[in-house]
């Protein structure tokens, strides 16, 4: 790689689960700081993460470097903190607002831009955080890894939820476990 590049491979999944998404690398800048590639929007030149199969899980770790399937790895790093980058990757992959997102997950405008500052989040707010990236993760799974259909999916009232969003349950545990039992009736063929 030439000297004027700026990032570094670290990371590739060479398979591809749907036309709407393509191989991208996982990369580190300069300063070794990693750079998570993000879902693709439409009509995006940036690339889009590839959900694959096998021995690397979905979710966090395909998304944030954080593996969400790994409860022992998942809770280490709710404790340490998750860098901000999961809030901002997160955001984007989901097509919200960062302050859509900051009310989803209880933190404050001001808060978060004290967050952005010193680069990490709180546990609690790293706890907060991961409920969503679970629903997210299940959701994907719900549509044989169709991320764009996940999406639509976790931001579209739900009559089994009293017409609420299954995002906007994941503001506590009772909700998000709500939405996976929503999420479990569906695989198996029970019209919610």
């Amino acid at each position: 790689m030439s000297q004027s590049s700026p990032h570094v491979p670290v990371k590739q999944n060479s398979e591809s689960l749907d036309e709407t998404t393509s191989n991208a690398a996982v990369t580190k800048d300069v300063g070794g700081a990693a750079k998570y590639p993000r879902l693709k929007k439409s009509g995006s030149q940036r690339p889009a993460i590839s959900l694959g199969k096998g021995p690397v899980p979905r979710g966090f770790q395909g998304y944030f470097g954080v593996d969400v399937r790994s409860q022992g790895h998942l809770v280490e790093q709710i404790r340490a903190g998750f860098p901000i980058g999961v809030f901002e990757g997160l955001s984007e992959a989901l097509d919200i607002s960062e302050k859509d997102l900051a009310g989803y997950t209880s933190i404050t405008p001001r808060t978060l831009a004290r967050r952005k500052t010193l680069g990490q989040l709180q546990p609690t707010e790293s706890d907060r955080l991961s409920r969503i990236v679970i629903l997210l993760d299940k959701a994907i799974d719900l549509f044989e890894g169709n991320q764009e259909k996940a999406v639509h999916w976790l931001k579209t009232s739900k009559r089994a939820l009293a017409g609420a969003t299954p995002i906007g349950y994941s503001d506590t545990e009772p909700g998000v476990q709500e939405v996976l039992n929503l999420i479990g009736r569906l695989e198996h063929g029970v019209i919610s």
